[in-house]
C-alpha cells in the first residue's frame, strides 16, 4: 500500500503543475536511488522498500496509444510494465520515456532531466553508480552535481576492465567516497599508493593495485583477482593489523606470488585449530592447512589460509559471527581461549 501511494504521487506529479509543486514541499524517503550508466542501458533504478522502479530511454514510434506526461515542462510519451521479479518476488515497475534518437548523449541528457525531476521531491538514503562507458568522460558527469558520496560504487566494462588515465583512476579513489567498491578498471604504467578509502573492495584487475591499497583504516572485506605490477606483500598487511591498523578488517582474499618464509616472518603463526569443516564454512576453495595468529593487544585471533592450487591466500579474522558454522569440538576450543 505505502508503494501505490508513493508511485501514484510521482507519476500523477507529471501530469499535474499543482500537484508537483505541492510534491516539492512534502518530500518522501526512498532507500536507493541507482544510476546505470553502462553500454546496455543508461537509466534509473529506485528502492522503495521491496519494490523497485526502472527509468529507461528509448524510441517509441512504433507503439500506438503511449500516453503522454510532462517532464520538467516538456511532454513526453511513456510507457509501463509491472511485472514480479522471478529472483526475489519483489514488485518491479519499468517507466520507458521516448526518445527519438537512441544516442549516448540524448540518453545521458533524458537521465540528467529525471534525476531533476526525481530529486525535487524524493530523500534518498542512498545513492549508486554502475559505469562502464568508455565514451564519457567520467569526471564530467553531471553525477558529481548531486552526489560525491555513494553506497555502492561499481565501474567496470563486462569482461574487459575499463581503461582510464591514472587522473580518473585517483579522481574516482579520492573525489569519490563509497562504503562498497567494485573495480574492473585498467591503468597502463601506473601505480597507486594510497591506502584505498571504503569498506568492501572487489578489485578484478589488481595490476595497479600496492600494498599500501590494502591497509584502509576502515577495510572490512578485499577480494582481489589477478597479480599486482609488483606483488603484494601480505606479511606487511597482517603485521599492520597485529600493531592495531585496518581495525574493522574481517578478510583480505587475493593472489600471493611469494614464498611461505616471506608470508610468515616475524607472524608467530601455529597450526591452526580450526578443521578442514569449519574452514569450508567460513570460506570456499581453501585447504585445512591454515595458520593461527593472535594480536598480542587484545589476543584477538585470525587465520591465514591458502586455496587448494596455492596461488591464492586468505587472512580471516575471527568474529562472533563464525560461531554458527563451527563444529562444537571447535567451539569449545575458542572458549577455552576466550574468544566465545
Amino acid at each position: 500500500m505505502f508503494f501505490k501511494i508513493q508511485f501514484s504521487r510521482i507519476e500523477t506529479a507529471m501530469r499535474s503543475d499543482k500537484f508537483l509543486q505541492r510534491m516539492k514541499g512534502c518530500k518522501f524517503d526512498i532507500d536507493h536511488f541507482h544510476w546505470i550508466v553502462t553500454s546496455n542501458r543508461i537509466g534509473i533504478d529506485l528502492q522503495i522498500g521491496g519494490t523497485r522502479i526502472y527509468f529507461s530511454y528509448r524510441n517509441l514510434d512504433n507503439e500506438i496509444g503511449n500516453p503522454v506526461r510532462k517532464l520538467n515542462g516538456k511532454y513526453l510519451f511513456f510507457k509501463l510494465h509491472e511485472k514480479t521479479s522471478k529472483s526475489d518476488g519483489n514488485r518491479c515497475i519499468q517507466w520507458e520515456f521516448d526518445l527519438r534518437t537512441e544516442s549516448v548523449e540524448n540518453r545521458m541528457e533524458m537521465l540528467k532531466e529525471t534525476t531533476k525531476y526525481l530529486k525535487e521531491f524524493l530523500t534518498i538514503k542512498h545513492y549508486n553508480l554502475r559505469f562502464d562507458l568508455k565514451e564519457l568522460k567520467i569526471q564530467d558527469l553531471f553525477i558529481w552535481e548531486h552526489t560525491k558520496k555513494f553506497n555502492n560504487l561499481d565501474i567496470s566494462e563486462g569482461r574487459r576492465s575499463l581503461e582510464l588515465s591514472p587522473e580518473d583512476l585517483k579522481f574516482i579513489l579520492e573525489e569519490l567516497k563509497a562504503e562498497i567498491r567494485s573495480l574492473k578498471i585498467g591503468v597502463n604504467d601506473f601505480e597507486y599508493e594510497k591506502p584505498i578509502q571504503g569498506k568492501y573492495l572487489n578489485i578484478e584487475n589488481m595490476k595497479w593495485i600496492t600494498t599500501k591499497c590494502l591497509m584502509g583504516p576502515d577495510l572490512v572485506k578485499m577480494y582481489g583477482v589477478g597479480t599486482s605490477k609488483n606483488a603484494i606483500n601480505l606479511n606487511e598487511i597482517i603485521k599492520n593489523w597485529l600493531n592495531g591498523g585496518s581495525l574493522h578488517l574481517r578478510s583480505i582474499s587475493c593472489v600471493y606470488e611469494g614464498s611461505l618464509e616471506d608470508l610468515f616472518e616475524g607472524l608467530n603463526a601455529t597450526e591452526s585449530m580450526f578443521s578442514a569443516q569449519d574452514i569450508t564454512k567460513l570460506s570456499d576453495n581453501f585447504l585445512d592447512n591454515g595458520r593461527d595468529i593472535r594480536r598480542t593487544t587484545d589476543r584477538h585471533l585470525a587465520i591465514i589460509m591458502f586455496s587448494k592450487g596455492k596461488r591464492s591466500v586468505q587472512f580471516l579474522t575471527w568474529h562472533p559471527d563464525y560461531v554458527k558454522d563451527m563444529r562444537p569440538e571447535t567451539c569449545q576450543k575458542l572458549r577455552n581461549i576466550h574468544m566465545i
